[in-house]
């Protein structure tokens, strides 16, 4: 299985800790690939999750430590989660050669008929230190999961120079403004799920 698959999963467990992201050479070796992004490393780009050395040295070093293995039971379900998904796409593909009669609308252009509702934005209240340093603890009290890449949108408003270790390094926006990753907080801050003051910081609710 993948690296970034299994990477919540010692963050989770306390094994591994997000490393701060590395500089970038100068001049710019052949394997730098500014294309490419690494979530061990909070998204820094040059290489991705699954070519990441430190990375890979440590979950070697915990597996010879007879510290950590593959048959972690979060792993399992892992692996079962994925399984399933895998085999779910045949209840996905489309029906073809559907007879329509003449009152027949997809369901497409029915959605494109009705007006669109501005969605509300959750409001955000501010917290007493950076989301970077705020994130690797709730992964490790297993409170969020990383959240696969937002695709890129036809018409570009993001930041491609910016990446987001929440969603798994993806380029447009970084992690302290990251909407996904603020709205998760405050859930938790209104359900009191966020101890700051173990943290070393006190939130004035």
């Amino acid at each position: 299985m993948k690296y970034a698959d299994f990477l919540p999963v010692l963050l989770k467990k306390n094994l591994v800790q997000i490393l701060a992201p590395p500089r970038v050479p100068n001049p710019l070796p052949p394997w730098y690939r500014p294309d490419q992004n690494c979530v061990f490393h909070q998204g820094a780009p040059g290489h991705d999750t699954e070519q990441c050395y430190p990375l890979k040295e440590k979950v070697q070093k915990l597996i010879e430590n007879n510290i950590w293995s593959f048959e972690d039971p979060d792993i399992k379900v892992l692996l079962q989660q994925q399984y399933l998904t895998s085999h779910s796409v045949a209840a996905d593909k489309p029906i073809i050669n559907v007879v329509q009669s003449s009152g027949y609308q997809p369901q497409f252009q029915q959605c494109q008929q009705q007006p669109q509702q501005q969605a509300q934005r959750t409001p955000i209240d501010p917290i007493p230190m950076s989301y970077a340093d705020l994130f690797p603890k709730l992964l490790e009290r297993n409170l969020v999961y990383t959240k696969a890449p937002l695709p890129v949108p036809a018409k570009l408003t993001s930041r491609p120079d910016l990446f987001c270790a929440f969603h798994q390094g993806a380029p447009g926006h970084d992690i302290e403004h990251c909407f996904a990753l603020q709205k998760k907080v405050q859930k938790l801050i209104r359900k009191n799920l966020i101890p700051f003051e173990e943290f070393g910081f006190e939130y004035a609710s």
